[in-house]
């Protein structure tokens, strides 16, 4: 009595019912916009922000969650932070800079670091101002 493997069964199955492969395809509810997150991080892992300032200026910034107050982070440099999920962070420039339109670039290095670059944008009124981790470690930007 000889058997035959059930993958062989399978894709002659495939074959004869004129199936195909099913590969991952984009959900067709999914619409770009502000209320999508930009990354993700692991909530369940210790998370580290790092700010980088990008500006020609200083900026301010304070995590709402923990009511720190502003803290300075100057032209050029970067902060490490270590943070709870949730967190909200708030990066503004102080004044005299407050008409510089900031811009956030995220990115996420393998070691759940959350990276946020500020940076200066010529075309964008007001800016962005606010990084929000959710409790499913989705991170935003308004």
């Amino acid at each position: 009595m000889r058997l035959t493997p059930i993958p062989s069964i399978l894709v002659a199955l495939g074959i004869v019912l004129g199936g195909s492969p099913v590969c991952a395809q984009p959900a067709a509810t999914y619409q770009p916009g502000f209320w999508q997150p930009r990354v993700r991080i692991n909530p369940r892992q210790p998370l580290q922000v790092r700010i980088e300032n990008r500006l020609a200026a200083r900026v301010d910034y304070e995590n709402v969650e923990n009511q720190t107050v502003s803290r300075p982070i100057p032209a050029g440099q970067d902060l490490t932070l270590v943070l709870a999920v949730p967190s909200l962070i708030n990066i503004v420039t102080p004044p005299p800079f407050l008409e510089i339109s900031t811009l956030f670039d995220l990115t996420v290095e393998a070691n759940n670091t959350l990276v946020i670059r500020v940076r200066e944008s010529q075309d964008y009124f007001g800016g962005e101002r606010v990084v929000q981790v959710d409790p499913q470690g989705g991170v935003y930007v308004f």
